[in-house]
């Protein structure tokens, strides 16, 4: 029986300087059977100059996208491409941490069942020496989920996933890189769960320097993005009584026994949304700076009158943008419309009307319906769209 397939995806934007370092670790690589999928996003440095040294060997796939449209689609435009048993992710300017990393991660996953496996990770300063170890914690159960809602959405599992291939792409695609969720949690109208995953040794090395993503302005509201949209999905089912101080109590806990300790009921959040929202974007933004931006200051509005018991309706030529919205990989995109100040009209009328506040959008026809629900879902604009009778 050959050896099991793994595929590596390789998002890249403006990493010349150390793609090649990268690339290098998985030739490294005691374990041979692997394909690497790189995908450039529009990268204006030598970025393509670097890799095309790599190009000849079959094991690497190559795709350049012409505009630079965020980690997230960069990652959706390689999936396609995806071949392998396994896929693991593997940023640009990170390394494997040893020659034997996917070795020991194949070996592990053939002699278990679980869908996947995380660790904690390695770091590397800019000139890749390796400083401390991010410590995240021991295991992922339903507890985790209740966790997520108390650290403000800040994921307390690395995104560095190594999962089979059916999990990933039943799950993971729509969660994670469309909807730029953690990808080990799921949700629906009934509850949550999370992915059966197992903790194994570090085999990831983190770059952490100056001109990480997560530091720019649009790596803050790519993140902040999301964690919205992860704490009002778990909003629905999960209470904190103690919501104030549950992240203090969260991040203390995991410091000291490597897991969250939550006080929590299976039971919708009981207090002020206005407040949720505040305390997950005050983990990024100061407050003069919420104000002062148009989509969080609307944003804020919206979920100060909330409940609300307004309808709205959309003029029906706006209606036809409904097709080409946002989902959550699309954040770099609508950060760069919103800085630009060309943002489209619908999603500007949307904002406009949250900030006295409303409950439904009324639409006139049902092929409206679940596009207008998704730009609802990008903008975290928690109501429902119902059809005019």
């Amino acid at each position: 029986m050959p050896d099991p397939l793994v595929s590596i995806l390789m998002p890249t934007y403006n990493d010349a300087e150390y793609i090649t370092s990268a690339i290098d670790s998985v030739f490294a690589q005691t374990y041979k059977n692997w394909e690497l999928i790189i995908v450039n996003d529009g990268s204006p440095d030598d970025t393509e100059g670097k890799i095309a040294q790599y190009l000849n060997e079959p094991r690497i796939r190559y795709r350049k996208q012409e505009q630079n449209s965020g980690q997230l689609n960069a990652l959706y435009a390689g999936i396609h491409l995806i071949t392998g048993d396994f896929v693991t992710l593997l940023h640009s300017d990170d390394a494997f941490r040893s020659e034997n990393s996917l070795e020991n991660l194949v070996r592990y996953m053939s002699c278990h069942t679980c869908d996947g496996v995380f660790a904690d990770i390695a770091v590397m300063d800019g000139s890749g020496m390796k400083q401390n170890t991010l410590k995240t914690i021991s295991t992922v159960s339903p507890e985790t989920v209740a966790a997520l809602l108390a650290l403000r959405g800040s994921n307390c599992v690395s995104d560095v996933f190594f999962l089979r291939s059916e999990i990933f792409f039943s799950y993971v695609v729509e969660r994670y890189i469309r909807w730029n969720m953690p990808y080990w949690f799921l949700s629906d109208q009934q509850g949550t769960g999370v992915l059966n995953l197992h903790k194994v040794e570090p085999w990831y090395l983190y770059r952490v320097y100056r001109g990480n993503y997560i530091h720019s302005s649009a790596g803050k509201f790519e993140a902040s993005n999301g964690c919205l949209r992860s704490v009002l999905e778990i909003a629905r089912h999960y209470d904190i009584p103690l919501f104030s101080i549950s992240r203090a109590m969260a991040f203390l806990s995991m410091k000291v026994f490597h897991r969250p300790l939550v006080i929590y009921k299976a039971r919708p959040y009981s207090r002020s949304y206005e407040g949720l929202i505040r305390s997950v974007l005050l983990c990024y933004y100061r407050d003069d700076e919420l104000k002062a931006d148009p989509y969080f200051s609307s944003l804020l509005a919206f979920y100060s009158h909330y409940p609300s018991k307004r309808d709205i309706y959309v003029p029906e030529g706006l209606l036809e943008q409904c097709s080409s919205g946002y989902t959550g990989k699309d954040a770099r995109l609508f950060h760069a419309m919103m800085c630009r100040d060309t943002l489209d009209p619908l999603s500007a009328f949307l904002l406009k009307e949250a900030q006295t506040g409303f409950d439904n959008v009324v639409v006139p026809d049902e092929q409206y319906l679940e596009p207008l629900r998704g730009i609802l879902k990008f903008l975290n604009i928690q109501t429902t769209v119902s059809l005019r009778e």
